[in-house]
């Protein structure tokens, strides 16, 4: 089982940036397209990792201790591509990311699975790859211990990275998100390249530039630009049309989209990567309805007990949460309030030890706005919960 140790220790183990992974158009693991490898490589014998699955999305390894003392492992991991020519293995790392900075204890004679984000890594071409994770066993000294897969040729060559934009419905200038190296990316590049155009074209609107935060456009709100490599995409505020464009205000030439790819580019823009849930509480009926309206991997489920809401200025509200972990882990419990982007009210955080198909209970609390609704969300693991209350 996972435990937090020491300050000291943790200070050890680094920070970076995570962002998952995750869609219902799952590779297989076991495909062709990557291979795992299936040695032990270890600087510190009995203390390894054990290669379970690998997909483009993430990869899933068992951390196993085989000596009779502790060891202490962390969140921070690097995932590094084998250069023929040099003989030396470099970073493949894409986008800088954050995990949290704390030390877990590896049990003498145990053995425990973690799964792993390869979003931040670029992992698209061709060649041999490793995750390595660096470990303290009971001398303190730092080893590292790593799996090795290799990956195929099938989207060799592509760009693996959708950037979308979106002049926002709120007036708040333009909103960007980047969906990188998982399934929902290739389905939307795959779509794209299958797209042939109508002969229909547009008009070119403006020479402006358009860049994250800009306030005023001479488009429609809602207006959507996906860019791949050095395409560009525009779609407009109803997502009935999508055209190439030259530049992104530029002359378009309509593309042939079915509805299908409209709903890929929805998901990816607003559930993608989590495991999404959206739903309301209505305080007169004590009512809550809840849907699941993206699914993705998480190894915690999520259920709302109970809310309890007072419709008065400055209010304390509750909710009560029961959660289900597939494994043992301390993970982070967070809850966000707002009645618009730029209207926030209290929040609440919690961190939970889970062990495996147990339930835990945790209660957190939040603020409101009298007389009217607002929006909460509640982020655990890889779960998302968007719950309108309703006063």
């Amino acid at each position: 089982m996972k435990k937090i140790i020491s300050l000291f220790l943790a200070t050890l183990l680094c920070f970076a940036v995570l962002s998952g992974c995750g869609d219902t158009q799952k590779k297989e693991p076991d495909e062709t397209l990557i291979v795992p490898q299936e040695k032990i490589y270890t600087e510190y014998e009995g203390v390894y990792l054990a290669l379970d699955t690998v997909s483009y999305e993430s990869i899933t390894v068992v951390w196993r201790n085989d000596t009779k003392e502790e060891a202490v492992y962390g969140e921070y991991y690097y995932v590094e591509k084998y250069d023929e020519a040099s003989g030396e293995w470099k970073s493949a790392l894409r986008q800088e990311f954050f995990v949290e900075a704390i030390g877990l204890i590896l049990s003498a004679n145990s053995d425990i699975e973690k799964t792993y984000s390869l979003s931040p890594f670029n992992v698209s071409e061709a060649g041999r790859y490793r995750l390595r994770c660096e470990f303290y066993p009971g001398d303190g000294k730092k080893c590292n211990t790593w799996v090795e897969f290799d990956v195929g040729t099938e989207h060799s060559g592509y760009e693996t990275t959708v950037k979308f934009m979106q002049y926002t419905w709120d007036g708040w200038g333009v909103s960007t998100k980047t969906v990188s190296t998982c399934d929902i990316a290739y389905a939307i590049i795959d779509e794209l390249e299958k797209m042939s155009e109508t002969g229909e074209k547009v008009a070119k609107i403006s020479n402006e530039v358009v860049e994250p935060g800009a306030a005023k456009l001479p488009v429609e709100r809602g207006t959507m630009w996906l860019e791949v490599g050095s395409k560009i995409y525009r779609i407009d505020r109803d997502s009935k049309k999508i055209c190439r464009v030259d530049t992104h205000l530029g002359r378009g030439y309509v593309l042939d989209a079915p509805d299908s790819f409209f709903t890929l580019v929805n998901n990816a823009w607003q559930y993608h990567p989590y495991d999404y849930y959206t739903g309301s509480y209505n305080n007169d009926t004590d009512e809550i309805v809840l849907n699941r309206v993206y699914s993705a991997e998480s190894t915690v489920g999520v259920n709302i007990k109970k809310v309890e809401v007072v419709n008065e200025y400055h209010p304390t509200n509750k909710i009560t949460l029961e959660l289900q972990s597939t494994t043992d882990q301390t993970t982070h419990v967070d809850l966000r309030c707002q009645r618009s982007d730029d209207d926030l009210d209290a929040g609440d955080y919690k961190d939970i030890t889970l062990k495996a198909g147990e339930t835990e209970t945790v209660e957190l609390s939040f603020g409101g706005w009298k007389d009217s609704d607002f929006w909460i969300y509640i982020i655990v693991d890889n779960t998302k919960i968007c719950l309108r209350i309703e006063p």
